[in-house]
């Protein structure tokens, strides 16, 4: 009847249809392979105890490795910054050290060096509570990143062990590290 092997397919394909377009809609199958899965359509999926302290232990691991990711990363900006300020001190020390000496050199009379010393002194204060208010700048801004991470911890930790409660899992963005 088919003499050749497409012949053979092709009556195959015509009498047997693979697509599920051409499925019946009342046929379980057919509608597994066209709904979404259930964490896709926001469904809760019912899991086991095991499955349950599973991702329990992986959400805290995620959970650990933010915190320590953010205090590396918090530890290294302040080292930076106690060493630019540092440096910056040197510096400005250095630089008043050499100015201080050419005008002493310069003017041998004491008015003018009692002037330039109670000036001096206030360039000093003025310059050393500039690197203080900065500093504690930096650090009242590490301290608000630290609580913004805390307390988005705290809350994706509540909507986590509510879903394991219910043994559902949870819906992946909850799961997910934070950048």
């Amino acid at each position: 009847m088919f003499r050749t092997l497409p012949h053979l397919i092709l009556a195959l394909l015509i009498a047997f249809p693979t697509s599920s377009v051409l499925a019946d809609a009342s046929d379980p199958a057919a509608q597994s392979a066209l709904l979404p899965s259930p964490t896709e359509s926001g469904m809760p999926e019912k899991i086991a105890r095991k499955e349950v302290r599973r991702i329990r232990r992986e959400f805290t691991d995620v959970l650990d490795q933010e915190r320590d990711k953010l205090r590396a990363e918090q530890s290294r900006k302040r080292r930076e910054g106690d060493a630019s300020r540092k440096l910056r001190k040197r510096e400005w020390d250095t630089q008043e050290k050499a100015n201080r000496r050419k005008f002493f050199a310069e003017n041998t009379h004491g008015p003018e060096r009692r002037q330039y010393v109670k000036d001096f002194n206030q360039r000093r204060i003025a310059f050393y509570e500039s690197l203080k208010n900065e500093e504690k700048l930096e650090r009242n801004e590490l301290d608000v990143r630290w609580k913004s991470l805390k307390e988005s911890q705290r809350n994706r930790l509540t909507i986590v062990e509510e879903y394991l409660r219910r043994s559902e899992r949870p819906l992946s963005k909850y799961l997910a590290r934070e950048e």
